[in-house]
């Protein structure tokens, strides 16, 4: 996890972005779609050298030392991975046709889901860190685990949080994939399944 996450902040060469508005800290608090806010294709939120160099403040404070994850670290990486593997559950329902299922999986909706899901994940678990480097870094840790870690294929997909928030189909998608989330863990659905509606709407 530790190279995903570097890879990660350092993409926060390019873009400038603002905070977006804060969820409550509060655990099972209502899913709240904030966002990076993608502002021009200045200097970074918190500098170049901040991110790509300060290895002694390794992930942010997610991982305090190389060898020994801290603890909200650790659990961050749980979670998101067990929210990879029900991702990966919806999507056994959308492979049985290879290539709308490619097509899919390329498509703004399926990362539109899946950021909301990973974001909802960590904000139910109290775990969404206060800046905006550090949340990029974690979705894209979430990619990293459902992808089985590919981390190239993992930022590709995380980099649309960043570059399609404004774009209807990515930010529904992610809405609705928040949501899911939230109402799973509070027992109001049996298992999310949105992926697999979104996917035979589509298709």
């Amino acid at each position: 996890p530790p190279a995903i996450i570097l890879a990660a902040l350092r993409r926060f060469r390019g873009p400038a972005l603002l905070r977006g508005p804060r969820t409550s800290s509060r655990l099972g608090a209502p899913f709240w779609p904030s966002g990076l806010t993608l502002r021009s294709s200045g200097p970074a939120f918190c500098g170049p050298l901040t991110l790509a160099v300060r290895r002694s403040y390794i992930l942010f404070g997610l991982f305090k030392k190389k060898t020994s994850p801290d603890a909200r670290g650790a659990k961050a990486n749980e979670v998101l991975s067990r929210s990879a593997d029900m991702l990966k559950m919806q999507l056994m329902l959308c492979n049985a046709e290879p290539q709308k299922y490619q097509e899919f999986i390329n498509s703004s909706s399926f990362s539109g889901y899946a950021c909301g899901f990973f974001d909802a994940t960590l904000q139910y678990a109290g775990l969404r860190p206060p800046e905006d480097p550090q949340v990029f870094a974690l979705i894209s840790l979430g990619f990293f685990h459902l992808f089985n870690k590919n981390q190239d294929e993992a930022l590709r997909h995380s980099e649309k949080f960043l570059t399609e928030q404004d774009a209807a189909e990515f930010h529904n998608s992610r809405v609705l994939g928040g949501s899911e989330y939230f109402d799973f863990m509070g027992g109001k659905i049996k298992m999310p399944n949105g992926l697999a509606r979104i996917f035979h709407q589509e298709n």
